[in-house]
């Protein structure tokens, strides 16, 4: 079904198709999603990830990303990638979400620290991650 909205929304969007044959939405036929039970990693799964020996670069870089993530209470992966170095001030991270715009000061864990000090970074850095350096700011933001 969701296909089908998918569908249904690129024809409305190309004039192929009219709004009011569209099937979908309020008082039409609505998609339900199951609940799912989302289970996080618990203290002894990021020890070991903590210490993990041997990964290439590429896998200790996305392996930081994810710890970042979680020492930051869970932040989207999204919104850690477009972390900007300006971003960190007086031991805070402040930043916007991504999702829903809401403005967010997070006290900066000693481990974030241990991580940002080994990540590459030169003096026209912009963003912690620097694949983003070179990407124009509205398509990162869009």
């Amino acid at each position: 079904m969701i296909t089908l909205r998918t569908i249904f929304n690129l024809a409305i969007t190309k004039s192929v198709s009219n709004t009011q044959f569209y099937p979908f939405g309020k008082g039409k036929h609505q998609i339900r999603f199951p609940e799912i039970r989302k289970i996080g990693l618990n203290i002894d799964e990021i020890r070991i990830l903590e210490n993990i020996n041997g990964l290439t670069y590429a896998q200790q870089y996305a392996l930081d990303v994810l710890l970042i993530s979680f020492y930051f209470a869970g932040i989207r992966v999204s919104d850690v990638l477009k972390l900007k170095w300006k971003d960190f001030l007086d031991e805070r991270l402040h930043y916007r979400m991504g999702k829903n715009s809401k403005l967010v000061s997070l006290k900066v864990p000693d481990k974030v620290l241990n991580i940002l000090n080994k990540l590459d970074r030169n003096i026209n850095s912009v963003y912690v991650f620097k694949e983003l350096e070179e990407v124009d700011e509205k398509m990162i933001n869009y």
